[in-house]
């Protein structure tokens, strides 16, 4: 979001058409919080594919609920999932950078992610430089999830104690244009798949 009078969100706004999606992923290292989130969709779209036999095609909200009975959950992040979570897990924490009512500031994370038994942390948190910080506060016996359309549906995620990947693929590039260049939210999004890539066990 934008935050500060004056100063732009994107510096080189109206120039990046026409730019290597290399120089835009550079972005996600270097960038603004605007220009951060421009890099990693970049590195998303240079990223190939899992193999179709390690995708499993589930939504976020429906691999946590299967798994929270009895459980202690901390999703970091809002996600509509939230109140049909609530009622499956035996406890949920909520932290948010603005957090709503029931929820904790996301300055409580080193209290409260390290109590998880299953750990669901927002792909922004990769945008907004705080996945590196929230990783190590999950226990090693915690199943940890990174979810939403930010996160790199990659292999390699898996090898930084996470479990398991839950992230869309654009199927309809198309229709999917259409919906975002009028500003749907993703729950609103058509045009692409929601999938879950695993560990391999």
């Amino acid at each position: 979001p934008h935050t500060v009078h004056g100063i732009s969100d994107v510096e080189a706004s109206g120039t990046l058409i026409g730019r290597s999606t290399r120089e835009l992923a550079l972005l996600a290292r270097d960038g603004r919080p605007v220009e951060r989130g421009i890099g990693v969709a970049a590195l998303n779209a240079l990223l190939p594919l899992p193999p179709e036999e390690r995708l499993t095609d589930l939504n976020a909200g429906k691999l946590l609920q299967r798994m929270a009975p009895g459980k202690k959950v901390v999703v970091v992040g809002h996600f509509p999932f939230l109140p049909a979570l609530q009622e499956a897990a035996g406890e949920l924490f909520v932290l948010e950078l603005t957090p709503g009512p029931g929820e904790y500031p996301a300055a409580a994370a080193p209290e409260i992610v390290p109590q998880a038994d299953i750990a669901a942390i927002t792909g922004s948190a990769i945008v907004n430089g705080t996945m590196e910080m929230l990783l190590p506060l999950c226990r090693p016996d915690a199943f940890v999830l990174i979810l939403g359309p930010s996160t790199p549906l990659h292999p390699i995620v898996l090898n930084r104690g996470v479990h398991a990947i839950a992230s869309s693929i654009v199927v309809d590039p198309v229709t999917c244009m259409q919906h975002v260049s009028q500003g749907c939210t993703f729950r609103q999004l058509r045009g692409v798949r929601k999938v879950v890539l695993q560990r391999e066990r």
